[in-house]
């Protein structure tokens, strides 16, 4: 091996990258067995081979190539599975408090100790989400170790283990309940956020969980000190990429994920909330009975919660309309009645174009008078089955 590492620096870098590339492609790709044992024989790898060249070679060790391991370790930490979420950890304190000698380059060390003890290592069980991600989410404020960290917390917030999910979910919120004040230190983890959807869009295993997410974290209002600006960057580009999510999906859980991120999109003021309530009667228009019945009381309930939406003096007509018309009827005139109802008592602009339901064709429905704003393209509103 010191032959090897001596005579060829660009093949222990190869080798990291294909270490780290087996990791990040079972963990984002498999969901089976196969791809954890994968992610954990890599990890003991990638653990073994660091050592041993900061033991003969540290010099090999470089500066991108660390960051890369301990960002590649750290977000497997945050991991679903108990037992490979346990082994990450170790693998991760393993290389931070090594020190014969110590790991070149491992970035924020001095916050890292203080975080992760070296006296605090041996009575933790990380094999316990109570335990584990209340620690692990402290990485979240250190700027390298956001971006990962925050990506294996959103693929354990859609794990189907109970324990996980809420002790993932609550120790996010008391994250951002510290950070929901700061401007700029919420500014940085929404746009860690809004990147990890944008690299990750159409892939289920990371969309799917981001959008119930992003579910949790709007009704439970860690976004408010964005509601006082009129089309605040983060809500336009939170929009746009919900909006390309679902075109043309047929995917029933991802649309009702959907459908709650649109209505708590609506506390944003501006052309944001005119465009996610457009989205909304649109969905109001689905082909699919669940689709429209969930929409239709998912809307009631969020303009009785946001009256401001709406003037006092449509509100009842609105709420009226949702609840007198039966979405969940297999015609989906209903749900156009429902959707143009509460649409035009909002003042909203109806899409003239033909929809097509459940393979019925309507006539195009003229809007009202335009108030200069285009409707959304909303894929599954708009496609035949």
């Amino acid at each position: 091996m010191n032959d090897y590492t001596r005579d060829s620096r660009g093949d222990v870098g190869g080798w990291y990258v294909r270490s780290r590339g087996d990791v990040g492609f079972w963990y984002l790709r498999s969901k089976g067995d196969m791809g954890a044992w994968v992610r954990k024989a890599a990890m003991t790898g990638l653990m073994d081979l660091t050592l041993l060249l900061a033991r003969s070679q540290p010099e090999l060790i470089e500066a991108h190539i660390c960051e890369r391991i301990m960002c590649c370790v750290a977000q497997q930490a945050s991991e679903k599975i108990d037992r490979f979420r346990a082994h990450a950890i170790s693998v991760f304190l393993t290389l931070l408090h090594f020190d014969s000698p110590p790991i070149p380059h491992v970035p924020h060390r001095g916050e890292l100790e203080k975080l992760f003890p070296r006296s605090d290592v041996a009575s933790v069980n990380w094999n316990a989400p109570s335990q584990a991600f209340s620690r692990i989410t402290q990485l979240l404020g250190l700027p390298t170790y956001r971006y990962p960290v925050l990506l294996g917390l959103i693929v354990s917030l859609g794990g189907l283990t109970e324990s996980t999910v809420r002790h993932s979910t609550q120790s996010l919120f008391e994250y951002m309940k510290g950070v929901q004040r700061d401007p700029q230190a919420l500014g940085s983890f929404s746009g860690t956020l809004l990147q990890i959807w944008e690299d990750n869009l159409l892939n289920d295993r990371v969309s799917l969980p981001l959008l119930k997410t992003l579910d949790h974290v709007l009704t439970h209002g860690c976004f408010d000190i964005f509601t006082t600006e009129e089309d605040h960057p983060f809500a336009v580009k939170l929009l746009a990429l919900c909006k390309k999510e679902i075109k043309n999906s047929k995917d029933v859980q991802k649309l009702l994920s959907a459908i709650l991120v649109f209505c708590g999109m609506v506390q944003f003021p501006g052309n944001v909330r005119r465009s996610a309530l457009l989205q909304l009667c649109l969905l109001l228009c689905h082909r699919f009975p669940l689709i429209r019945k969930t929409t239709a009381s998912q809307v009631y309930e969020t303009l009785l919660t946001y009256s401001e939406v709406v003037g006092a003096d449509v509100l009842d007509e609105v709420v009226t309309v949702l609840s007198d018309t039966a979405c969940q009827l297999d015609s989906p005139r209903l749900g156009k009645k429902a959707a143009f109802g509460a649409g035009g008592a909002c003042h909203l602009p109806t899409p003239g174009k033909v929809v097509h339901t459940q393979g019925l064709r309507t006539s195009p429905v003229q809007p009202p008078q335009s108030t200069g704003a285009e409707g959304p393209d909303l894929g599954p509103s708009d496609t035949a089955p």
